[in-house]
Order: structure tokens, then C-alpha cells, then sequence
């Protein structure tokens, strides 16, 4: 059995998961970080390091999920002032430019130089969702995604963004995991994969990385919108992602690392850690260590999943399963935090997730903290934009 090193606390069926993946033949190290939990084909804070081949399911539906942090020239009580002194007021004016939510789109095609790269042509899932990625491009999606507006310890504004590739990603994805069952088909289908050597596994990568380029431009638009409507400027940013696989040398040998809800941390890689829509979120340095794969995590991670958060409700409109969230403790948890919310539900609430506080403690040795931000203003997807 190949083993794996374990940063933090992390359920059994977690480690079950991450165990499955890595007796894959093609499996050569693995870990599993602080915020980890079960997820889809690899657990989420996974990280998997295979030879000379990738599996779809281990980078995910959101490909290139990530977080964009900038800098501001003002403080937040000079935008503050510019509102009235109301955060909702500036929540609102992002919320007018940007699109937030499930299946929201553009009015107008929005426009950038990406649409014109020959890749729309060359691979037919990305040509079947051409249109569809100029509409979507620079929305936020639902589920955790987010624009924060955050403090320093200066009072500096901060603007975090959290997103991925949108449905174009998530078409990618589907359409390779699906060719991958038909290349390994002995394997998990969640954890089917494909061959660096083949052509299909070289279509994969190309389009993995077209898609990561998708989504970093998106994020980069997203950020200029919030800008524009804020009336500010940015002086500093740092953007990563998860959700992606890279070419690594790692012990002595070259290897494909998948990060599922992992973040790069190779000593001196800066990145961002967010904790829930109530808790600090960190700007990190890594350390490079090297049990971890040069990994850190993406987030605090859930404790409580989405439908138990939720519970459920029977077509008589009675509880069949109790919600473990309540609307009121959330909202008490945010209230006392200073944080105005726009949008979110209880599956994203602060009760649904593990403590920031602890999870960087637990990666102590991968990351050291640089800035703690704490947000006063979240925007999120809400049940109508979903």
C-alpha cells in the first residue's frame, strides 16, 4: 500500500477515498490537507501526483477553480463614506455589473481577445460552448463562490474573488471523464484516466490549460468591474487556482500533480486561503515542503455537507431531514462579525465549515501566514440566482 501524508483532521471516509485513488497503478505519492473532505473522485484538499497520466475526475468539474486578491488605494472607511456609510449599498453596485448565480448570463456577449484563440476551433467541446463561455464569461457561478470585500489590519481595502471556468469547464470535464471510463475501464469511473501518451490524454491536457487561461481572464474582468463600480484602484494582486493538474519534478522524478481544492506552495509561491463568508481569509507564503507535494489548502473546508446543511423538505412541505444550519445562527454569526451578506443560503454558512483557525494551524509547516483579511461585505449566489 502506498501511503500518504495527512495535514489536520479529516474524516474516515475522506481517507478511504484518497486510498482508492492511490492504488491507481499509475499513483505515485498523495496528501490530503487541512480542509479536506469527500469529493468527487478525489477528496477535496487532495492532492494526487501520478506518472505520465492525468484523470479528469481528479481535477475536477470547476477546472481551474481559484481565488484573485487585489489591493486597494483607499481605506474601507474612504469607501464607506462614498456609500453612505452603508456596506449594502456597495454590495449592490458590484451586484450590478456582475453576474452572480447558476446559468447567468450576459445580456452581451462580453468581449475579450481569448474568443479569437483557434482552440474554439480545434476541439469540438470547446466549439459546441463558444457561445455559451462568452455569455457566462466574468460570472461568478453559485455553490462557494464569492466577492468579498475585505480589511486589512491597516483598514486597507481588499477585494477577494473566488471562481472557475464556468460551464464551459464543467462540459470539459464531463465530456473527458466520459472518454476516460472507455480508456481504463476497469478503473472507478470517478477516477478513470487517461494516458500522457495517447492522443485523447495530450486533447485533455491542451484543453485543461485553455480552460485555466479562461478562467483567470475571467477573474481578471470580474475584478475590474468590482473596481469600476467601487469608484477604486488596484495597486496589488495575487491570483491562483485549484482544481488543475501540473507538470511537477517531485523526489527525483518528473509527475502529473493534481490539486483538487489544493493551493500551489512551493517555497516562496504567495497564495490565498479564505475561510468561511464570517472568518478571517490569509494571504500565505509557501514553504515548499515536500511530504505535501508543495500544497497547501484551498479553504477551510466543509464539515457539514451542502443537503445536510439544508436538510430537506417532502412534497407536503415538511421536514423529511432537519436542516443541522439555521438561517438565525447564521445570520447572529455574521452579525456579530460585522459582515453584511448579500445573497448565500445555509449550505455556504460559517456552522458548514471547519475553523480557518485550526486549519492553518494544522498547516503550519506548508505555509506561513502573511495578511489576515476579514471581510465586512460578501456577495453570494441566493436561492433565486441558483
Amino acid at each position: 500500500m502506498k501511503d500518504f501524508r495527512i495535514y489536520g483532521q479529516v474524516d474516515d471516509e475522506t481517507v478511504a477515498q484518497m486510498r482508492l485513488a492511490m492504488e491507481l497503478p499509475i499513483s505515485a505519492y498523495g496528501a490530503i490537507m487541512a480542509d479536506g473532505h469527500v469529493g468527487y473522485g478525489l477528496p477535496i484538499g487532495g492532492v494526487l501526483a501520478t506518472r505520465n497520466a492525468v484523470i479528469p475526475g481528479g481535477v475536477g468539474n470547476d477546472i481551474s477553480c481559484g481565488m484573485r486578491a487585489c489591493k486597494t488605494n483607499v481605506k474601507v472607511s474612504d469607501l464607506l463614506d462614498n456609500f453612505g456609510n452603508d456596506v449594502m449599498q456597495a454590495l449592490l453596485a458590484i451586484k450590478a455589473v456582475v453576474k452572480v448565480g447558476l446559468g447567468q448570463v450576459y445580456e452581451k456577449p462580453q468581449g475579450h481577445e481569448l474568443f479569437d484563440r483557434r482552440e474554439w476551433n480545434e476541439y469540438s467541446i470547446l466549439k459546441q460552448n463558444h457561445q455559451a463561455a462568452r455569455n457566462q464569461f466574468s460570472s461568478t457561478g453559485s455553490g462557494n463562490h464569492f466577492i468579498d470585500l475585505c480589511a486589512d489590519p491597516e483598514g486597507v481595502l481588499w477585494i477577494l474573488i473566488h471562481c472557475g471556468s464556468r460551464n464551459v469547464g464543467a462540459k470539459v470535464a464531463e465530456y473527458f471523464m466520459e472518454l476516460a471510463k472507455l480508456e481504463t475501464p476497469d478503473v472507478c469511473d470517478k477516477i478513470a484516466y487517461l494516458s500522457m501518451d495517447s492522443q485523447v490524454g495530450q486533447d485533455y491536457w491542451k484543453v485543461m490549460e485553455f480552460c485555466g487561461e479562461f478562467a483567470y481572464a475571467g477573474r481578471d474582468r470580474i475584478s475590474e468591474k468590482v473596481l469600476t463600480a467601487l469608484g477604486v484602484r488596484e495597486v496589488y494582486s495575487i491570483q491562483n487556482h485549484h482544481n488543475f493538474a501540473w507538470k511537477e519534478e517531485h523526489f527525483g522524478e518528473p509527475l502529473i500533480v493534481h490539486r483538487k481544492g489544493a493551493t500551489p506552495a512551493g517555497e516562496g509561491v504567495l497564495g490565498i486561503v479564505p475561510g468561511s463568508m464570517g472568518d478571517f481569509a490569509y494571504i500565505v507564503r509557501g514553504k515548499g515542503d515536500l511530504n505535501s507535494l508543495k500544497s497547501c489548502s484551498h479553504g477551510a473546508g466543509r464539515q457539514i455537507g451542502r443537503s445536510m446543511a439544508k436538510g430537506k423538505k417532502g412534497r407536503d412541505g415538511q421536514w423529511k431531514r432537519l436542516p443541522q444550519v439555521q438561517e438565525s445562527d447564521m445570520c447572529e454569526y455574521l452579525r456579530v462579525r460585522g459582515v453584511t451578506l448579500l445573497g448565500g443560503e445555509v449550505d455556504e454558512a460559517p456552522q458548514a465549515y471547519k475553523r480557518i483557525e485550526a486549519v492553518m494551524a494544522a498547516q503550519a509547516s506548508l505555509v506561513e501566514p502573511m495578511i489576515a483579511l476579514m471581510p465586512f461585505g460578501v456577495i453570494m449566489s441566493a436561492a433565486a440566482d441558483r
